[in-house]
């Protein structure tokens, strides 16, 4: 990580024009927190006196209904920045403040807190390491492997399907299908998926004569990759060292909770024959089975577990035109497209 700060400092300072600036800073604040201390503190038997005896004076002192709270904070942290600055305008604009200041709320900031009632015995404690003091997990690999598997309705075809336009002479239907997933780092899956997609023919009334479509069934494999994020990024992305710690952070174990992603995939995609009749008598195919190309784009929100995740989405799936079959029914079709919402569950290994 820092030749990877190093050289992204030299790339910025090559490209930086003579009014800009690049600060790297170490900051420190409050004392290292004694945590082989912490834990000989008895909830129910320790005193306010003893905890200050064996961890020193606190940070931080409150009074609340009737209890009193100490905090020992401590952070330890490197800043990286660009800074411009305009000769003419230095006056105004440069302007150069900063502040530390230690929030026990704060994800950098490491913290432990004891509770003491009106006697002062201590009642609970807790003890929050941030991501750089956290101890390393039993499971260090560099990757995980994903597999997962989804479920989907469509909501809207769209496209000429010949004809008629496809929303006319098929039904909404469903899309199923299984995928393998391998994850370098937190933000990025390479994807393979194969699917089985599946749209119920219509009778239409078409020049005076009844025409029932038989069912397009879909049989795809594709490939391709997302990319995901915490949510906290919609409103965190100005936070350089959130940021950086969201790309590069290599423990993959610790990617849980509420994240956004957005995927994109591209394929094969083969479709069955669709028989077609007249009146109630079979006209032969208004569709020969053949391959298309394919690609879908997908957007939604999933869960994270140790274990896996469970998402919800809404995707844009678009192929190539289908085969003209052996019907007198004009069948020169346009691309096929579909949005379809959904969701799935996936397994880490």
């Amino acid at each position: 990580m820092k030749t990877i700060l190093r050289l992204v400092c030299a790339a910025a300072a090559t490209a930086c024009l003579p009014g800009c600036h690049i600060d790297i800073i170490r900051s420190r604040a409050g004392n290292p927190l004694k945590t082989e201390e912490l834990k000989t503190l008895e909830p129910g038997k320790s005193t306010r006196a003893e905890a200050v005896e064996k961890l020193g004076a606190p940070e931080r002192i409150a009074w609340k209904n009737g209890k009193d709270y100490l905090w020992y904070l401590y952070r330890d942290e490197v800043d990286a920045g660009i800074r411009f600055q305009f000769p003419p305008f230095r006056s105004a604009f440069g302007y150069q403040h900063t502040f530390l200041r230690l929030n026990e709320a704060a994800e950098d900031t490491n913290a432990i807190e004891l509770v003491f009632d009106e006697k002062g015995v201590l009642e609970r404690k807790s003890l929050r390491l941030s991501e750089a003091y956290q101890p390393p997990p039993d499971d260090t690999s560099m990757w995980k492997l994903h597999l997962s598997a989804h479920g989907d309705h469509s909501v809207a075809l769209l496209g000429d399907g010949g004809v008629r336009d496809y929303n006319e002479i098929f039904h909404n239907g469903y899309r199923v299908g299984l995928g393998l997933g391998w994850q370098p780092v937190p933000v990025v899956t390479l994807l393979g998926r194969v699917s089985y997609q599946e749209h119920q023919g219509k009778d239409r009334q078409i020049g005076g004569d009844m025409v029932s479509f038989g069912d397009l069934r879909l049989y795809g494999v594709e490939v391709g990759v997302r990319l995901a994020a915490p949510i906290q990024m919609l409103w965190g992305f100005t936070d350089f060292d959130y940021v950086r710690r969201v790309l590069f952070e290599d423990d993959l174990s610790r990617s849980r909770g509420f994240r956004i992603y957005v995927e994109g995939t591209t394929g094969v995609m083969a479709n069955s024959n669709v028989p077609v009749k007249i009146n109630g008598v079979r006209r032969g195919h208004f569709y020969d089975n053949y391959y298309q190309f394919s690609g879908t784009v997908e957007a939604g929100a999933e869960y994270g577990w140790a274990w896996g995740a469970a998402h919800a989405g809404i995707s844009y799936q678009t192929m190539d035109p289908f085969n003209k079959g052996n019907s007198p029914i004009d069948a020169d079709a346009g691309a096929f497209q579909a949005v379809l919402v959904g969701g799935g569950l996936s397994l880490k290994f």
